[in-house]
């Protein structure tokens, strides 16, 4: 799991691929959001959209954290439609006090 300090941007990448082919082949999502839940469970991004890293398939969203973001594990939720179809990835980060890391 990635590991930041309170203050720091974190920055969170999705690829998407095809659902209908057995290929791993990148695809651009019609609809890309991404929604991020603080230690505690409460939503602080909601369905924001992530943008293009320059490479088909590759989304990212820059989640820019203060010095007073409770310290803890961040859960973060992607979602894109490809082929009618809504694909999702889940992970996490986690925000520590400087003195921590």
């Amino acid at each position: 799991m990635a590991q930041y300090v309170r203050g720091d941007s974190v920055r969170v990448e999705a690829d998407f691929w095809d659902p209908t082919t057995t290929a791993e082949t990148a695809v651009t999502p019609s609809t890309i959001t991404i929604s991020i839940f603080d230690p505690v469970g409460n939503q602080i991004v909601s369905e924001a959209s992530m943008t293009l890293s320059g490479t088909t398939g590759t989304y990212y969203y820059e989640y820019q954290s203060t010095v007073t973001s409770l310290v803890g594990i961040y859960n973060y939720r992607c979602s894109g439609v490809v082929s009618s179809k809504t694909g999702r990835k889940k992970g996490s980060f986690e925000l520590s006090k400087e003195t921590d890391v």
